[in-house]
């Protein structure tokens, strides 16, 4: 009774310092993931399965759609959304909840309570965080306001751009540095009598007479030569 009563006790004690270490190490796993969580500089949501609610979101997900962080649990997601993009976020989410989808990805709006419109990045993803804990969903979050915003610039600028070249009364085009013309204005049938497309296809040997081939010819050697060296760029 001695030696078995010793024997259990060295396995119980060995037993208690396995699960200390264990429940250290788990500690020290939550720790970790309570750090980043909190200092992700992209907002992290963790949303349940089922409702389709917020459970947890970090601070930086809460100033990305302007509100506290206390006040993001039980939040539907739904709610906040722009009315735009709503069929379409809840359209990905039903796909991920029948398993139709491991995770998906989407560009969409949030309207913030002042009224402002961000839009976001948002990638969605089916997480466990205990054996017995219900299914939940890890959301990532990142604000491309700025860079919609500029794309839009960049599209309306294009587009005043291309309105003036089209209706320009002189020939403007674009060609690459071997001389293949890339677009030419419309105009360019009223000087030359060939369409925009007829243009596009012809080669500089078709466009210029021979002394004005030469010219050009020589323009795009040492235009070339310039860009290969770092050189300033010439005018033709």
């Amino acid at each position: 009774a001695f030696v078995y009563s010793g024997g259990y006790l060295l396995w119980r004690r060995g037993r208690q310092r396995q699960e200390v270490a264990a429940l250290q190490a788990r500690q020290a796993a939550e720790a970790r993931f309570r750090v980043i969580f909190e200092q992700a500089p992209l907002g992290v949501v963790l949303v349940g399965a089922h409702d389709g609610r917020i459970i947890e979101g970090n601070r930086r997900f809460a100033d990305i759609i302007g509100r506290a962080p206390e006040a993001l649990p039980g939040l539907d997601p739904a709610d906040f959304t722009h009315p735009d993009d709503r069929a379409a976020s809840l359209a990905q989410t039903a796909r991920l909840r029948s398993g139709e989808l491991n995770g998906y990805c989407l560009d969409k709006r949030y309207l913030r309570p002042d009224g402002s419109v961000v839009w976001v990045s948002l990638t969605c993803a089916p997480v466990r965080v205990g054996d017995d804990a219900p299914p939940r969903y890890l959301v990532i979050v990142e604000d491309i306001t700025a860079r919609r915003e500029m794309a839009e610039r960049l599209r309306i600028s294009e587009a005043r751009h291309r309105l003036l070249a089209d209706n320009a009364i002189d020939v403007i085009l674009t060609m690459d540095l071997e001389g293949r013309v890339s677009y030419v204005s419309p105009s360019v049938e009223k000087l030359r009598g060939f369409t925009p497309d007829e243009v596009r296809a012809q080669r500089l040997d078709q466009m210029l007479t021979p002394d004005s081939l030469r010219i050009a010819e020589t323009y795009l050697r040492e235009l070339r030569t310039s860009i290969k060296s770092g050189e300033p760029i010439g005018h033709f």
